[in-house]
């Protein structure tokens, strides 16, 4: 980040300010944003990343007879689109679970309410932001599996795949034509299971218009 605010501010005299940042439950990621932009923003916490924490809490801290309940009342907390309703879902919240999950109770106040990763329902989010970084992680995993396969290269050997990223994702080819249309091979069709009888086509194009499949079947 400093390396993109300072030659931001040197050669164009731009401050780099933000709103809003969203992160998993990274200590390091928060203190490098409080270091870089200060505390004029509003750190989010990415709810998938929340669940994940949650799940594997549950899983060991609460009776199973009281699981599904438990999720279905955080999954309730998490949709509250207000802040001063949501304090007060919470602490009914907390009467309720105290007596059948205390130790649960503990670790979710302390992690997920006490913290600097509390902004992980969605009336902690500003309007028009997403509350979680799906859209990041997507990009990075794209990244990833596509050009180093998960791999780590010495400086030389990832110069090259940086130039074959940047000509991939420049300007010149995101104004190529979006396709509408798949071809899919026989396997793909049958490990999707969308159809209902035996008979399976190669090269089967699917049109996607709105939220219709419409699908054309060519011969063999």
């Amino acid at each position: 980040m400093k390396s993109i605010k300072f030659p931001l501010s040197e050669l164009f005299e731009y401050e780099w300010k933000v709103d809003f940042i969203m992160s998993d439950a990274s200590l390091s990621i928060y203190n490098a944003t409080q270091s870089i932009f200060g505390q004029q923003y509003l750190h989010g916490m990415c709810v998938v990343h929340f669940w994940r924490n949650i799940r594997k809490k549950i899983a060991s801290l609460v009776a199973k007879e009281f699981r599904k309940e438990l999720k279905l009342d955080l999954e309730f907390l998490e949709g509250i689109h207000d802040s001063k309703l949501f304090e007060s879902a919470l602490s009914l919240f907390d009467q309720k679970w105290t007596p059948k999950a205390a130790e649960f109770l503990e670790y979710f106040f302390e992690t997920w309410v006490g913290s600097n990763f509390c902004n992980w329902y969605k009336g902690s989010i500003p309007p028009g932001f997403s509350n979680t970084n799906n859209g990041i992680e997507g990009f990075n995993q794209g990244l990833k599996s596509k050009y180093t396969e998960w791999s780590r290269f010495r400086l030389g050997e990832f110069a090259d795949i940086l130039q074959e990223v940047v000509k991939d994702y420049s300007d010149e080819t995101s104004k190529l034509p979006f396709p509408n249309s798949l071809t899919i091979t026989e396997d793909e069709w049958k490990k999707a299971q969308i159809t209902r009888n035996e008979v399976f086509y190669l090269k089967t194009t699917l049109y996607f218009i709105g939220s219709i499949l419409k699908v054309k079947k060519k011969e063999n």
